[in-house]
């Protein structure tokens, strides 16, 4: 509770309600690092916020806007699928890793969120190349981190998809 405090004072707020922590990131080669708004990242970034204030809801506590927190991190993956957004969608699988450090991570934390139409939405949209381009092929960047929260959700194109990305490891040996 102490530390949930503590990042939510820390948190900074936009006069919409937005809510974004900084942070540093490493960068793509590995050898710069990068200064600026977390992301939604479960590796680094604010979802994992969302899931400690969620599991923190039964917690007799003074965290008054919580829950408001909780929407205002959700709120861009809201919008993502609240439209028909294909190109956006596109770019949101594209631009990130598919391991725990990005999308799967974040898919993760939707589970742990109850989230599971969010999940499903962003799951439709994944493109076949997207996961067929992925070379890091490791948990933290690569499809081998999209098995494990796809495996957890258990629909017939979660499980379609995780066998497609076992295909993709086996291909890569």
């Amino acid at each position: 509770v102490a530390l949930a405090r503590q990042l939510l004072d820390m948190a900074i707020r936009d006069p919409k309600g937005q809510v974004e922590w900084l942070g540093m990131d490493l960068g793509g080669g590995g050898e710069r690092f990068g200064f600026g708004p977390v992301g939604l990242s479960l590796y680094g970034g604010s979802i994992g916020v969302a899931c400690l204030l969620n599991e923190l809801r039964g917690v007799p506590a003074d965290l008054p806007d919580a829950g408001t927190v909780v929407d205002s991190i959700l709120a861009p993956l809201d919008g993502l699928i609240g439209n028909d957004q294909e190109a956006a969608l596109y770019r949101w699988w594209r631009d990130q890793p598919l391991g725990v450090s990005g999308s799967g991570g974040i898919l993760l934390g939707l589970l742990a969120l109850g989230r599971d139409n969010v999940f499903d939405a962003l799951l439709a949209s994944l493109p076949h190349q997207v996961l067929e381009a992925d070379q890091q092929l490791d948990l933290l960047g690569g499809c081998c981190g999209l098995i494990g929260p796809l495996l957890q959700r258990g629909s017939a194109t979660a499980l379609e998809i995780a066998i497609r990305a076992g295909d993709h490891l086996l291909a890569q040996q």
